[in-house]
């Protein structure tokens, strides 16, 4: 990835890190120098995540593993009605206890734990996997499930083999809060608070835990991959669907695993799940072991420039997508959202799931389908242009087809919108050491306004504390833009600098001025986009641009 200079932030460890797959403990053979590598990863500006299992192997010798000592010592584990811990399967070799975290003294250990583990490898978030939670066998490895109105109840929800303890615990198991019954959809939520909580605390400054299982009110501590997808056409497109559904469920920053899970994924199919992929809030490639390998570095030179083109776009919109999130942050609302939500009143909207939309100024169309040629994609009652050349789309409220190729991604700016930008590199860091820019696309009555967040990028609870910076900006009839900050609380932001405005659909000009002084760098194109380049503007300070 760093040879081919295709943009990432985050490496990650999967269960393969592990000492005989048991938490908290690091393999020392085939993993030796771990932490020496997460270390010379961060001279470069990239990140580690780990993951953690929420099952502890009950077969270490006494004393030799501290996550089961300890938590032996401080009876977290969730119970059979007999009272004594249920038994069941899952990675590591030997059989596993299951921890109630709906209990404080599991709380306590599972921080605890966090906690020391980063001491030994020092990563930057955490990742929480098997917590619906998961079980290789059905209920208690030894007795099963006993045959009661709990565990076989008279009424049934669709589930699989038609069974409430398939792959899993058993619903008259016992926690803290009552039984499993009950509380099997809150085992990932359950977890969830304890994980964030400690992985702020080892870090010690902002991070994020990554979830699989979710419930309501999730969002408030995690974030949310869709699970084990498959490398599939079809998978390509229901990632759209589970995209924007947890964008409603109020878990915006969430995708699928790029390129697919299970299966081998093809160079075509993974050249388009990347282009996709650079536009999911969570845009991360992740593969199952024994398949073929999938980062685009590992296909053809054609899939790497693919590859790296989609996500330098990514970050080219990193401000705007963060700007986006933390709007979210404050007032709720979704970040990636369905066409019908930005145009309720176009039936034609309701039924879209092939598109969608960054807030309301980007309209997102990926190629989703094997050897395609062209490309179909609706364009709303508005005004639309092309994000590469400024172009004005042609049509309005109206499909629209095109040739296409295997480099080809539609990306369109409503009018009306005004995006934040920076130059793109190979990671946020350096990104952020970037000049900023504006997109100004100008709607039917030649204005346009938008909004710009920044902060630190790592302090903790910047918002709270009120340490970021917010401006306003809006483009009057195409003769006036006004940058006004409203919020100047991050310190650092007077060494951003605000280089470069794009301005798409309006009239030829041929003069403009910068704060009342003359700026004589800019030209237009055969598109009618002006562009205003070497401004130099502190970013944390008001500016206003006449264009004539």
């Amino acid at each position: 990835m760093i040879a081919s200079e295709i943009p990432y932030d985050v490496q990650y460890g999967d269960i393969g890190i592990m000492d005989r797959r048991l938490d908290f403990t690091v393999d020392p053979i085939n993993f030796a120098g771990l932490a020496e590598y997460v270390t010379e990863l961060r001279t470069r500006g990239i990140k580690f995540m780990t993951i953690l299992d929420p099952a502890i192997s009950v077969g270490e010798p006494a004393g030799t593993y501290p996550a089961f000592d300890l938590g032996q010592e401080m009876d977290v584990w969730i119970k059979k009605s007999d009272g004594t811990p249920m038994r069941g399967r899952v990675w590591p070799e030997d059989h596993v206890y299951f921890p109630d975290f709906h209990k404080n003294a599991t709380r306590e250990w599972w921080i605890y734990l966090i906690k020391q583990f980063h001491e030994e490898l020092d990563f930057d978030s955490l990742w929480i996997d098997m917590n619906e939670p998961g079980n290789f066998v059905n209920g208690d490895i030894v007795q099963g499930c006993p045959t009661n109105s709990i565990n076989q109840p008279p009424y049934l929800p669709r589930v699989r083999q038609n069974s409430l303890y398939d792959h899993t615990l058993c619903p008259d198991h016992i926690d803290s809060a009552g039984i499993h019954y009950n509380t099997h959809n809150l085992y990932g939520w359950s977890e969830s608070e304890p994980t964030a909580t400690a992985t702020t605390q080892a870090v010690g400054k902002r991070t994020f835990a990554l979830s699989r299982a979710t419930f309501l009110g999730s969002g408030r501590w995690v974030t949310h991959w869709l699970g084990d997808n498959w490398s599939s056409w079809d998978n390509l497109h229901f990632s759209i669907i589970g995209m924007l559904q947890f964008n409603l469920f109020r878990i915006p920053f969430n995708g699928p695993d790029i390129c697919g899970h299970q299966l081998d994924a093809t160079a075509e199919l993974c050249g388009r799940w990347m282009q996709l992929g650079a536009f999911y809030p969570f845009s991360r490639n992740h593969n199952a072991y024994g398949k073929l390998d999938q980062d685009p570095a590992a296909f053809n030179g054609s899939i790497i420039e693919i590859s790296k083109t989609a996500m330098s776009i990514r970050y080219h919109l990193l401000p705007y997508l963060y700007t986006l999130l933390a709007q979210h942050s404050m007032i709720g609302g979704t970040v990636a959202r369905a066409l019908w939500a930005e145009f309720p009143t176009d039936p034609e909207t309701a039924g879209i799931d092939r598109q969608f939309m960054w807030g309301s100024g980007l309209l997102i169309t990926p190629v989703l389908d094997e050897g395609a040629t062209t490309l179909r994609i609706y364009i709303p009652d508005a005004r639309f242009f092309d994000y590469f050349t400024g172009w004005e789309v042609p049509v309005r409220k109206a499909w629209d087809e095109f040739p296409i190729t295997p480099e080809t991604i539609a990306l369109d700016i409503r009018g009306g919108s005004i995006l934040p930008t920076q130059g793109p590199a190979v990671n946020t860091n350096l990104a952020r050491q970037n000049e900023l820019g504006l997109i100004v696309a100008l709607d039917d009555l030649m204005e346009a306004k938008g909004s710009f967040y920044y902060d630190a990028g790592d302090n903790l609870d910047p918002i709270g504390s009120g340490e970021y910076f917010w401006a306003e900006i809006t483009q009057d009839r195409f003769v006036v833009l006004n940058y006004t900050v409203t919020v100047n609380g991050y310190a650092d932001m007077n060494r951003q600098v605000m280089g470069n405005i794009t301005v798409n659909g309006g009239p030829a000009r041929t003069n403009i001025r910068v704060n009342g002084v003359d700026h004589t760098e800019f030209f237009m194109t055969p598109e009618s986009q002006l562009n205003i380049y070497n401004l130099a503007l502190v970013a944390n300070e008001d500016f206003i641009v006449e264009m004539s």
